[in-house]
């Protein structure tokens, strides 16, 4: 089961950057966000002006404490306990949380206060207080699926909880207390980190990796030589795409969960292209773009990224074939490797924007330059619809899309690294195949509705470090067994 969502895809730049800065969530007639989600919210300091944004904590350990309405002494000591220990396990961000109004907790935080003052060396370590983040109306906490039931003073509230998310924003662990007084202790906190990062794919990586996703899980490919002429048609007929071999089922670009519909992508190449295949199931096609660089990411679509040692280039296309492009500059290399003096890529062109990424920021590597100017040389593009547009009367098969890409068109992409054009067997590329929905499927299912060859472990398709390894092989594709 799926339902419609029209929200981000990577793209949807303007939306999640205002997440990344900590604004708050928009609030609906209630006074509760409207529209957090359990992998993207933002919560706003109780009577403060401070934020946090769970997409900024990606490559930590993230303990969301969920603390009961008013008075509740045992959140006091919990709280308490957590903020003065919480050097002895590094690497985890302390979020509590109260569902009450700013007047609410202002009164609470008092008694928490009350708790550091026979302890200076405490509270000069911590630099004051910690911060409590207010929860309208429990929403968070009913996202998170948080039981209620629990009768405190006169109301029906829920039970007091520790949710734990690993340094990808997985939810690892969760203590809820069958009481008030029923909490997770601290020693058993630090317990449960130790296991949980003695799992190779689990944390440890993460917590010294200065990319969201670790290496030894980035997919590798192989991309073999055609054999005859292809026509760039869409339709993936030829013998060569027959014996192509097409990557895994794409999976959440955030958490590696296999996507609700298969996704798969092929790569091959010859002296004049390199040719990308991308074959989507897709049950109900639909679009609504038409003109060129249209922002396409607002409809379902694919995308594709090269990356090289100073730029990267980004494609989309949805089942139109309409296209949009971009050709993204660090900031490092703009001088150091000649684009400045290139006048596509001037930074005084109306269509040149910096961009500070999406969900991944800042990046190690600093800045970068959008140019949404630029066109690759010689671009191919076609579509395929197995169904029809726009009519969801019927079920759909899905579409298909054959892109080719001429190896005289990368000349700024190879820039850097003296790369041969075309490459040599052997050579190694980076790039990004990538899936976006207006829909996602329903909870409990953790769908983002962005789905990868390989994940990123972020919300982000601009990290090149996160980008599967291309190895380009002499061999031709008709000599491998279909």
């Amino acid at each position: 089961m799926f339902t419609h969502r029209r929200s981000s895809s990577v793209g949807r730049i303007a939306c999640l950057l205002l997440l990344a800065a900590g604004l708050s969530a928009a609030e609906d007639s209630t006074g509760g966000p409207a529209d957090w989600q359990r992998d993207d919210f933002t919560l706003q300091e109780a009577g403060g002006d401070r934020s946090f944004a769970l997409l900024s904590a990606r490559g930590e350990w993230v303990a969301l404490h969920f603390l009961l309405k008013t008075t509740c002494p045992y959140c006091l000591r919990h709280t308490h306990d957590y903020t003065t220990r919480a050097a002895e396990v590094p690497g985890v961000r302390h979020i509590f949380i109260k569902p009450d109004t700013d007047e609410e907790i202002a009164a609470w935080a008092l008694n928490l206060a009350g708790r550091f003052d026979n302890n200076a060396a405490v509270a000069a370590e911590i630099a004051g207080l910690p911060v409590i983040y207010r929860d309208p109306n429990a929403t968070l906490a009913k996202l998170f699926e948080i039981p209620d039931g629990y009768p405190f003073h006169g109301q029906v509230v829920h039970y007091p909880a520790l949710v734990l998310l690993d340094p990808l924003g997985q939810e690892v662990f969760r203590y809820v207390g069958s009481s008030n007084s029923d909490r997770f202790a601290f020693d058993d906190f630090a317990a449960k980190i130790a296991a949980l990062e003695a799992i190779p794919t689990r944390g440890k990586t993460h917590m010294t990796d200065p990319f969201p996703w670790p290496e030894d899980r980035i997919e590798q490919y192989t991309a073999h030589r055609a054999v005859g002429p292809i026509t760039v048609d869409g339709h993936l007929n030829e013998a060569s795409w027959i014996h192509a071999p097409r990557s895994p089922r794409f999976s959440d670009l955030v958490n590696g969960t296999p996507g609700i519909h298969d996704t798969r992508a092929a790569v091959l190449w010859d002296d004049d292209y390199l040719y990308v295949g991308y074959w989507v199931e897709e049950p109900m096609l639909e679009a609504t773009l038409k003109k060129r660089d249209d922002l396409i990411y607002m409809d379902n679509d694919i995308e594709f990224f090269i990356a090289g040692p100073g730029a990267y280039y980004e494609f989309e296309i949805n089942t139109f074939g309409t296209i949009y492009e971009v050709f993204f500059i660090w900031d490092d290399a703009y001088e150091k490797m000649g684009y400045s003096k290139q006048a596509e890529f001037s930074k005084d062109h109306p269509q040149a924007k910096p961009f500070p990424g999406v969900g991944f920021q800042p990046h190690p590597r600093g800045g970068r330059t959008g140019f949404w100017n630029w066109d690759f040389p010689g671009l191919q593009s076609a579509v395929v619809a197995d169904g029809t547009i726009n009519d969801n009367a019927d079920r759909d098969r899905g579409w298909t899309v054959e892109l080719a890409l001429p190896w005289k068109g990368m000349k700024w992409l190879a820039n850097g690294d003296g790369r041969a054009l075309p490459p040599k067997d052997g050579d190694v590329w980076r790039m990004d195949f990538s899936r976006f929905n207006t829909y996602k499927q329903a909870p409990p299912a953790n769908d983002h509705g962005g789905w990868a060859w390989s994940p990123h472990g972020v919300w982000d398709s601009h990290v090149p470090e996160c980008f599967p390894y291309i190895t380009f092989s002499d061999q031709p594709v008709i000599d491998l067994t279909p």
